[in-house]
């Protein structure tokens, strides 16, 4: 890993279903149910290149159930925020995930990449898996809390009828990693940290009219994207690379560049007129008031 960064696995869990051991016939037709959202993070905080310092699991629990980029956006401001506090001097962010096109590979997405600088104090690199290309460690959290939860609710041991509840379920049972695993390898795991996170529903904002830009050509074949400069404006590849070059920036060139290709420059493009201070945005429809708007605000 580079020097002070941070690898991290994020995917959607299938969302859990609260039920309880004893319910009425009203409850059975109708429940609650929880968004989970794991970061699975790789951290090294040495000053040179090196395998991970730290591993730390970073779960997202949430009420609500709109699984897209504003969610994502708002998840990865709240890790970037941990891992700057607890893990002090990183300054870059490699992330993984699937390639799901609401959450993850869009436009909307790729205009919150472009402004990670900005809102997350990170340089942010994404990767994309290829579609329904295996499981990663983030699915393997998904798993396990959910599991654990059910047997607590089958046992009688504990009642969880919310995203709240399953909240504190996790943070009381589960953030012990060690706890859970056979005694012959809990000293592997005595390292171990997971930590729960709780985002409300009304703590995400999925109205951002200044993150609404034009689709870019070719999306469904880009793998790797990262911000480029100031806003709205980023580079995308059609595969990945971790060479040395690409990685660490040593040597003139990518050795892959035949295989996976160059990067790209791409302007995003607002669907309307916008214009960008160093005070506020300014969102609104082609017209005579808008251009004279525009040329005050300069």
């Amino acid at each position: 890993m580079p020097p002070r960064s941070a690898v991290i696995v994020i995917d959607f869990a299938m969302n859990y279903t609260c039920f309880l051991q004893d319910e009425v016939q009203s409850y059975h037709w109708a429940p609650p149910q929880v968004t989970i959202h794991p970061c699975y993070t790789y951290i090294n905080l040495s000053e040179k290149v090196s395998a991970p310092t730290h591993t730390e699991a970073i779960i997202m629990i949430s009420s609500d159930l709109q699984h897209d980029a504003a969610a994502v956006a708002k998840f990865m401001s709240l890790c970037s925020e941990h891992l700057k506090k607890c893990y002090p001097g990183i300054t870059h962010m490699f992330q993984f995930s699937d390639c799901a096109a609401s959450q993850y590979r869009c436009c909307t997405s790729f205009a919150d990449i472009s402004f990670s600088q900005e809102d997350l104090g990170l340089q942010v690199q994404r990767h994309y898996f290829e579609s329904s290309h295996g499981k990663s460690p983030a699915d393997g959290q998904g798993a396990v809390i959910k599991r654990a939860a059910t047997i607590a609710v089958t046992r009688r041991e504990a009642q969880i009828r919310s995203a709240e509840e399953f909240y504190q379920f996790c943070q009381e049972k589960l953030t012990d990693v060690g706890q859970g695993v056979y005694p012959s390898r809990q000293r592997e795991y005595a390292d171990a940290k997971r930590t729960f996170m709780f985002v409300k529903s009304e703590d995400i904002n999925h109205n951002r009219p200044e993150r609404q830009v034009k689709p870019v050509v070719g999306t469904m074949t880009i793998h790797c994207v990262k911000a480029s400069g100031p806003p709205y404006k980023i580079q995308t590849r059609e595969l990945s690379c971790v060479c040395d070059h690409c990685l660490h920036g040593v040597g003139d060139e990518c050795i892959n560049a035949n295989t996976v290709g160059v990067w790209k420059n791409v302007q995003l493009t607002p669907k309307g007129i916008l214009f960008y201070c160093d005070i506020f945005y300014c969102l609104m429809p082609v017209n005579n008031a808008c251009k004279e708007h525009l040329l005050i605000c300069s």
